[in-house]
This record gives C-alpha cells, sequence and structure tokens, in this order.
C-alpha cells in the first residue's frame, strides 16, 4: 500500500490516504452544496483504502456541521483550511472523504473532477452513498 499525506497550511492537522490504487484512477468530485464551492474543494475518495486524520497539536481540528448534521467536515482550528468530512458509522470506525489539493503528491491525482449535485438525495440515500463509496478510516490503533 501506499500512503499519500496532505496537511492544513499551518501543520497543526495532517492526512494520510493509505492505498492500493492508482491515484490517477481515484474519482475526484466537486460537490456543489455552498460549503464546498466557498472552498473550492476536490474531494476524493477510495473504497478499498483507508483514512486517518493526525492532530498534531491538541484542539486543532475543529468539527463543523451544517444541513442534515450527517457528518462532520474537518477544519483546521489554526489555520482554517478543510481537509475532508467523516461520517459515523455503528458497524465500522467510520467513513471519510479527503481534499486533494492539500496532499505533498496532488498531481497525481489527475482524474478529472466530475461535477456532484447531492440535493435530490433524502439522509438513507446520502448515508448509503457514502458507505459504498468513501474511504473507510483507519483502525484506532
Amino acid at each position: 500500500m501506499t500512503i499519500y499525506k496532505g496537511s492544513c497550511h499551518c501543520g497543526a492537522v495532517t492526512v494520510e490516504l493509505e492505498t492500493n490504487t492508482d491515484p490517477a484512477k481515484i474519482d475526484i468530485r466537486q460537490c456543489q452544496c455552498s460549503f464546498c464551492r466557498a472552498h473550492d474543494a476536490m474531494s476524493a475518495s477510495d473504497r478499498a483504502g483507508s483514512i486517518r486524520y493526525i492532530e498534531h497539536q491538541p484542539g486543532a481540528i475543529n468539527h463543523y456541521q451544517f444541513g442534515t448534521n450527517s457528518c462532520k467536515f474537518i477544519l483546521c482550528q489554526r489555520c482554517g483550511i478543510y481537509l475532508g468530512a467523516t461520517m459515523e458509522d455503528k458497524e465500522t470506525e467510520g467513513y471519510a472523504t479527503t481534499q486533494i489539493k492539500h496532499y505533498e503528491d496532488s498531481a497525481l491525482f489527475t482524474k478529472p473532477p466530475r461535477q456532484a449535485h447531492y440535493d435530490d438525495e433524502d439522509l438513507e440515500l446520502r448515508l448509503e452513498r457514502r458507505r459504498r463509496t468513501w474511504t473507510p478510516i483507519a483502525l484506532r490503533t
């Protein structure tokens, strides 16, 4: 497995995407909700990989929720960078998506982004889609 690493601007929060998938084949999405458009988000996930968000300074991760409150957006408390989102799950550690713009190797993620519209999804469809397509959160050690 290869680990791709990213961080917020100040380095207080890092993210690691571990995967065997060629980054050029990983699906890139540009969600059209107001939050993601405001952050010019380029979301990526790989169902066959795992994601780990690491807080290097206590309190550096700020969790923000809006709309359906079905996921938590991860922002650095210090520099304000949006790094991704997590969704809790009763059966697993949960699922996550990540923002590839903040990766050291972001140029390797070359698949053209697709515009994603989720306004017509009800909550159950949204949660099921995330379980099918988002990256599992790495087991806590």
